[in-house]
């Protein structure tokens, strides 16, 4: 594997074989990483069969330590199944951050998110893993209450009016009256009960 220096496997036979270590593993193992590997017997050194959209491994009949494959694919799992990030403007990581908290680093990522711009860093089991988003995967952004989608080269506002047409909601502090007359203007703001300012059809009230 081009750029990536894979660690000498020892045949399952070897007695002195040694179950790798979670961080020295997930530096070659784990699932949607920044530089993401396929995934490898710990044992026998032979590439593994992975699903295909989170590149989760499949247990072989043969493999040994099934545990460490079968755990690494559940803590995949669990980083990126319900995504709620905390933050989407950090590039430096939270000094103590709590177990299981999860950020999209922003651009320019500095100390431990170095490199790892755009991804998703999840706090597990005392260090930093990242995964690389698809096309298609929504995240919750808890600081701004806001829904993003991943387009495969941005995230961005999820948008409403029926049919995809929409644009970005916004955020309301307060609440908010949108008025419709029979001689209003979809085209109008809606916020006042005047021809120039309310909005022609209901729909484009809800929709707003």
């Amino acid at each position: 594997m081009p750029g990536i220096a894979m660690p000498k496997m020892r045949q399952a036979s070897d007695p002195s074989t040694e179950m790798l270590r979670r961080p020295a593993l997930k530096k070659y193992l784990s699932p949607l990483f920044a530089a993401p590997v396929s995934w490898w017997s710990i044992n026998k050194g032979y590439a593994m069969a992975t699903s295909t959209n989170l590149n989760l491994p499949y247990l072989l009949a043969a493999q040994s330590q099934k545990h460490v494959t079968h755990n690494e694919a559940l803590r995949a799992l669990d980083a990126v199944v319900q995504i709620a990030v905390e933050d989407r403007h950090l590039a430096t990581p939270p000094a103590s951050p709590n177990e299981g908290v999860r950020y999209l680093v922003a651009a320019s990522a500095t100390a431990a998110w170095a490199g790892q711009s755009g991804t998703i860093a999840a706090y597990q089991d005392g260090a930093w893993a990242f995964y690389i988003p698809r096309k298609g995967w929504a995240i919750w952004v808890a600081d701004e209450a806001v829904l993003l989608v991943f387009d495969g080269l941005v995230w961005q506002p999820v948008t409403s009016g029926g049919g995809g047409g929409g644009t970005s909601r916004p955020r309301l502090t307060a609440n908010r009256t949108y008025y419709v007359r029979s001689n209003g203007s979809d085209s109008n703001d809606g916020l006042s009960d005047t021809a120039g300012g309310a909005f022609l059809t209901p729909q484009k009230a809800a929709d707003t």
